[in-house]
């Protein structure tokens, strides 16, 4: 007891400032944080002001607080080829013995593809047959099978075959 001395509190002033700086060295994200969520509050603020001078002498909208987002542009495909698609639906024979559970472990659903060469959670266009409805890469085909082969899932085996095989244009984005 003899050597044990009090800590002031200038001293736990330091410290705590301390801390915090290396903190703010270790994760950086949160001094950028609150950077970003200022710069947030000032474009808001900017915006009402915009919102509110935009209709001088009309009657204003009920609620100019917040900010409109913007309409995002149709996405740009990174790669473009043409493949040779067929169809194939949930059953043992086109399928191994869980048919409704494909490659990637997720159940099988409208919008999904099975193609080897992309990896999984990759999305594709087909805008010649599929017009603006996005499939994503979530199940495989045989091994062995040629770069220029895919597979799209349907519900029935009949619009399987009604599907029969189609060469396309894809589109990676």
């Amino acid at each position: 007891m003899k050597y044990f001395r009090k800590i002031t509190k200038n001293e736990r002033l330091i410290s705590s400032i301390m801390l915090l700086s290396l903190l703010n060295l270790l994760f950086p994200q949160s001094a950028i944080s609150q950077e970003i969520q200022y710069s947030y509050t000032q474009q808001l603020k900017t915006s009402s002001i915009i919102l509110n001078n935009y209709w001088p002498n009309q009657e204003k909208p009920v609620n100019t607080d917040y900010q409109y987002l913007p309409i995002a542009g149709e996405r740009k495909a990174r790669k473009v080829f043409h493949l040779t698609v067929t169809a194939y639906s949930s059953t043992v024979d086109q399928c191994d013995s869980d048919p409704f559970t494909t490659a990637s472990g997720k159940k099988v659903r409208d919008g999904i593809i099975a193609y080897n060469y992309l990896p999984f959670g990759t999305k594709v266009r087909f805008p010649d047959i599929f017009p603006g409805k996005v499939f994503v890469v979530e199940d495989r085909l045989r091994a062995g099978a040629s770069i220029y082969l895919a597979d799209i899932w349907v519900p029935t085996r009949e619009e399987a075959l009604q599907w029969g095989a189609k060469t396309v244009k894809i589109e990676v984005l």
